[in-house]
């Protein structure tokens, strides 16, 4: 089951958008007795809301696990934007006695050369020694014109001669 909330934060002079999603993983293991919970949280944010063409787009955020401490978790997270796919998370410490997995991550895709409103898609998966979950979230995001320069109006220097 994944759990979806939504927030948009101004910060700087540009919106910030974000999103948090969640993986609830449940195994059963040998008789009903016997259940394993794991949880993973993803905090995504896109830098900001409105980018022109070809603008860098920044993808970061926060990630946590919680499990029992027989497993080790195994997180991932990837993204999405103008066709092209990177893996911007990959946790996996190895580590049978840890219970609890976070840190940060981020990335940079490219947005589209035309205007238009578009979609950031992000998708988490979280897996350990018994249970294993994947979500996703879109999160959206425009693609406008540039603000366009107007040059300053050209100077004009007129100087005044004595006529006779």
């Amino acid at each position: 089951m994944a759990g979806l909330a939504g927030v948009s934060l101004f910060a700087g002079g540009r919106e910030v958008r974000g999103e948090t999603f969640s993986i609830n993983a449940w195994s059963v293991l040998g008789d009903s007795d016997y259940n394993i919970s794991s949880a993973a949280t993803f905090n995504v944010n896109l830098d900001k809301t409105n980018y022109i063409p070809g603008e860098t787009i920044r993808v970061s955020g926060t990630y946590s696990t919680t499990q029992c401490s027989n497993t080790w978790p195994l997180e991932g997270l990837t993204a999405t934007i103008n066709g092209t796919t990177k893996t911007i998370l990959v946790a996996d410490p190895y580590n049978y006695t840890q219970q609890s997995l976070s840190g940060t991550y981020s990335g940079t895709f490219i947005a589209e050369s035309v205007r238009g409103s578009y979609y950031a898609f992000l998708q988490g998966s979280f897996n350990n020694n018994f249970a294993s979950g994947v979500s996703s979230i879109s999160i959206p995001y425009t693609v406008i014109s540039p603000t366009p320069v107007t040059p300053p109006p050209p100077t004009v220097t007129l100087t005044a001669s004595p006529t006779s």
